[in-house]
């Protein structure tokens, strides 16, 4: 549950990077996110993470 909660303020962040241009930012919390899903080995979440990220 805390993995998940961590995840999606990590999800938050990146969107709120997004709107300021900051790329950079957006980027980190993205891959956070990621990580944050392979660490709770929710391996199809991190997948679909990635995959909505990359668009």
């Amino acid at each position: 549950m805390q993995y998940t909660d961590a995840a999606a303020f990590l999800l938050r962040l990146g969107l709120a990077a997004d709107k300021c241009k900051a790329t950079n930012s957006q980027c980190k919390a993205y891959l956070s996110a990621i990580v944050v899903y392979l660490y709770a080995h929710d391996f199809k979440q991190a997948e679909k993470c990635y995959h909505d990220c990359s668009q």
